[in-house]
């Protein structure tokens, strides 16, 4: 088994960690706070819409939603939220970590819908081939997915959600076969790749 897709998935990850740590402040930063709303805004959106569809999903009942309302707090900015009930472990885990599991395949969606097919075969003539708004709106989306597709510091996976992840991820790597869990791998990293290349060229071109 090509075991290095394992620290390969473990990069996309912390890629992914860091963006949606990151980008807003170094934006706000360097751009101004106006620019890092705009920036923020639809990776904020996929990210809550995540959350609310994984409560939705797994019958968790919800509070108040907001998809996209930037208020200050003692920390700096909540840019949305959903509230939702408290619910087991397990539960509680999916909805946390949901914009890692659905925004990366939703940006995968998105750009499936603005260049059709022959983007995952032939990227370059695809994009050459699309139109510019297309191309405009499809590089934002992206960019602003890269801060979107990682759990916030508000979803408060915790010590239990963390033993239970490491306990699902064990129980995959031994009762998976050898075969369907390097299919698993590749598709887990082909969908990571869009949002966390988009992550790390935005902390390198905003740290410069």
């Amino acid at each position: 088994m090509d075991y290095w897709l394992l620290p390969l998935l473990v990069l996309e990850c912390w890629a992914l960690y860091l963006g949606q740590r990151q980008i807003f402040p170094l934006t706000e930063q360097r751009l101004g706070r106006i620019p890092a709303f705009i920036l923020a805004a639809p990776g904020t959106v996929l990210h809550e819409l995540s959350h609310y569809f994984l409560c939705k999903l797994l019958g968790v009942q919800t509070g108040r939603v907001s998809l996209f309302r930037p208020q200050q707090t003692e920390d700096g900015f909540t840019l949305g939220y959903v509230e939702h009930a408290q619910s087991d472990p397990i539960r509680r885990v999916l909805i946390s970590v949901a914009p890692l599991l659905l925004v990366p395949p939703l940006l995968l969606l998105c750009t499936f819908a603005l260049f059709g097919s022959e983007v995952f075969s032939d990227p370059i003539n695809a994009l050459k081939q699309g139109s510019w708004w297309a191309i405009f709106f499809w590089i934002y989306l992206t960019a602003s997915a890269g801060q979107g597709a990682f759990p916030s510091v508000g979803d408060h996976i915790g010590i239990s959600g963390i033993i239970v992840l490491v306990l699902l991820a064990i129980a995959i790597f031994w009762l998976i076969p050898a075969g369907q869990l390097l299919a698993l791998l590749q598709i887990l990293v082909l969908i990571l790749a869009l949002p966390s290349a988009s992550a790390i060229f935005s902390l390198l071109l905003l740290r410069r």
